[in-house]
């Protein structure tokens, strides 16, 4: 049953990212990451209020607030480069997430990657690193462009993991997930406002 939900769920997110890639070309980034982000508002609103999510302490601000910014940073920049570049040669990138997860829990929450991790690690980047060199003929500027910015999204999710962590401990996850998404709203209404 655990493969089902595994294959299920990665064939929903290969979609989203066909259709985000399909939208980017006819919506201005600013405009449809705003309507993602709202559009998760009320689903995550009413998981709150039927589990009683709550804020438990106010040290939840300052992380809570960082995973909201960085997402909605992030969601510029994905759209941003699956605009300019081929999804073969974006997505592949976004292996490169845990790797960075791994390397930012260490200073943050004092999670030392065990040998094994590390072994792991050291796979995903040489795997990374071929996949670019394999596509070397699709070298263009927007690509590159493309390329690099679909680095700083998996930059921008690598911080989210241990910020989520730490903002997790003072408030339970259905608030989490409305505050991220009503905040990280905010910010993008607040510059398509500008």
């Amino acid at each position: 049953m655990g493969a089902l939900v595994a294959l299920a769920a990665a064939l929903a997110w290969a979609g989203l990212d066909a259709l985000r890639k399909h939208l980017s070309t006819r919506v201005p980034a600013l405009a449809l990451a705003l309507a993602l982000m709202l559009g998760q508002v009320p689903i995550f609103a009413v998981m709150a209020a039927v589990d009683g999510g709550a804020m438990r302490s106010s040290a939840y601000l300052v992380p809570g607030s960082l995973v909201a910014l960085t997402n909605a940073a992030a969601s510029l920049l994905f759209l941003g480069s699956v605009r300019r570049a081929p999804l073969s040669v974006t997505i592949p990138l976004l292996s490169l997430t845990p790797v960075l997860s791994a390397l930012i829990a260490w200073p943050l929450l004092g999670e030392v990657p065990t040998a094994r991790a590390s072994l792991g690690i050291g796979l995903v980047v040489g795997g990374a690193l071929l996949l670019s060199l394999a596509r070397r003929a699709e070298r263009g500027r927007d690509v590159r462009l493309g390329a690099l910015m679909m680095v700083g999204v998996a930059t921008l999710w690598s911080l989210t993991g241990a910020l989520d962590k730490l903002a997790l401990r003072s408030a339970d996850i259905s608030f989490h997930a409305t505050y991220q998404m009503a905040l990280g709203a905010l910010a993008l209404a607040g510059v398509l406002a500008l």
